[in-house]
């Protein structure tokens, strides 16, 4: 029976919440849409085949593929391997400059948060499930400052080419995610006719699953001895308590026998070790690998690698997460950026880029290099990019004071000029020492060499007498 609570559509199952986790309303689409769980079942090859082929018909349907890519998530390996390519690019060091470079508070804020990291997660899982869509809400956190969360759209629900998310996962009327207020809190990412990777890894972990279970068989009548039990055939009443102590008997059991029956433990002789089944699970694992990560051996190294193989399989990861960094830089550098500044955040021209963990300078850094180069190397700053560098503002009279400061340093730099003759420049008193040995060396002690510094002065010193 479907009811209705505060306008969410509850089709038979738990309503939805009247706010989420940090406090805010749920997102808007999850309030108008219907959404059924996972169907659950057994999955071979000719599910896939089929699940494919509704994907990719005339009036596209994806409901039962995403069902099999969620059973296909499962799998040790996938996770594994598709987690890889996500954490390189959640671990990045993404920062938000203005458009002269210099780091946007309020932006580098919502960076260090848990709605961007489900942003950029969302972002590169497209390249595994496909198209995808992801609606913003925007929200005021604790101290005030302007956040957002992130709502993955429930992908059975996805009209890639149409831009609509349907009410019911089977139907196609719904919401047009490109107009209205939609169009600055909703993002598209992948092409509309992408169906992602685990299209093709799929198949290879339908294989392991059955692999698996025919390896779980092999260790169950391989695995434990054989009891041979003997009993006096002229007793039936001994061979039904034999029998019964035998089926009761559990892993390290005991077993209390009648007089005059034997029970011996054989040694199962095997007529395989299991490496069959093992080798075909390995290598299914080497193939979602490849189709994952574009190579093998990144999860788990065979006894045959060595250190150059090794060497080219993590120079092929490497490419493939600078590939997914690109492409996440792309994404967030012109949808995302519209998405914010739509919902009221300045942006200030600026753009998302990764920095190496020794090129992120402190504000406090900032201000001493910047010192330094003006008082070191006499380089000239713009007392306006310090006063906006640094979150200050600037005085109302700001000219009067400047004024000011100068008169005053000038009126100390004439007071320190040793070309005044009301201020000569101070002598510097001689040192002690033996007279008339060496001219020019009287201040210089005796035993001792004169420095660098004492050369320069002592050759130059008739420009300062």
């Amino acid at each position: 029976m479907t009811t209705t609570k505060k306008g969410i559509t509850v089709g038979g199952f738990l309503p939805q919440p009247d706010k989420t986790a940090d406090g805010t309303q749920p997102p808007v689409i999850l309030q108008q849409i219907t959404v059924r769980p996972i169907n659950r079942q057994p999955q071979d090859i000719t599910k896939w085949r089929n699940a494919n082929k509704a994907a990719e018909a005339t009036i596209p349907r994806r409901v039962l593929l995403y069902d099999l890519y969620a059973d296909v998530m499962l799998d040790a390996h996938v996770i594994a391997v598709t987690s890889q390519r996500v954490e390189e690019v959640t671990n990045a060091n993404w920062q938000f400059v203005d458009k002269e470079g210099i780091p946007v508070d309020a932006i580098n804020d919502i960076i260090d948060s848990n709605g961007f990291e489900d942003l950029v997660t969302g972002i590169i899982e497209s390249k595994f499930w496909g198209y995808t869509m992801s609606e913003f809400t925007f929200f005021k956190d604790f101290e005030g400052k302007t956040q957002f969360s992130i709502y993955d759209i429930p992908k059975k629900h996805l009209r890639p080419d149409s831009g609509i998310v349907t009410k019911e996962q089977t139907s196609d009327d719904g919401i047009n995610i490109r107009e209205d207020i939609y169009a600055s809190t909703v993002l598209e990412v992948g092409n509309s006719k992408d169906l992602g990777l685990l299209l093709s890894a799929a198949q290879y972990a339908i294989f392991k699953d059955g692999g698996l279970s025919d390896y779980a068989q092999f260790v169950q009548t391989f695995g434990m001895p054989l009891l041979d039990a003997t009993w006096d055939g002229y007793d039936e009443k001994q061979r039904i308590a034999l029998n019964e102590q035998l089926n009761d008997l559990g892993s390290g059991g005991s077993i209390v026998r009648p007089a005059g029956t034997t029970i011996d433990l054989l040694e199962v002789q095997k007529n395989g070790d299991g490496k069959l089944q093992t080798g075909f699970i390995d290598l299914l694992n080497k193939e979602i690998s490849k189709v994952i990560l574009g190579s093998t051996e990144t999860v788990e190294s065979s006894d045959s690698s060595g250190y150059a193989q090794s060497e080219t399989h993590a120079k092929g990861v490497n490419k493939k997460n600078k590939s997914d960094i690109a492409f996440t830089r792309r994404i967030l550098n012109s949808r995302v950026r519209k998405i914010l500044q739509d919902n009221g955040i300045d942006i200030k021209g600026g753009k998302f880029i990764i920095t190496a963990d020794d090129e992120k300078i402190s504000k406090k850094d900032q201000y001493e290099i910047h010192k330094s180069m003006h008082q070191d190397l006499g380089m000239p700053i713009d007392h306006d990019f310090m006063y906006k560098n640094n979150g200050m503002e600037k005085p109302a009279d700001y000219e009067q004071q400047k004024a000011a400061l100068d008169a005053k340093k000038a009126d100390l730099e004439k007071k320190t000029d040793p070309e005044n003759p009301q201020n000569p420049a101070p002598t510097p008193p001689s040192k002690p020492g033996k007279k008339g040995e060496n001219p020019g060396t009287e201040d210089i002690p005796s035993g001792k060499k004169p420095g660098k510094l004492k050369k320069l002065f002592l050759e130059y010193r008739h420009f300062f007498q």
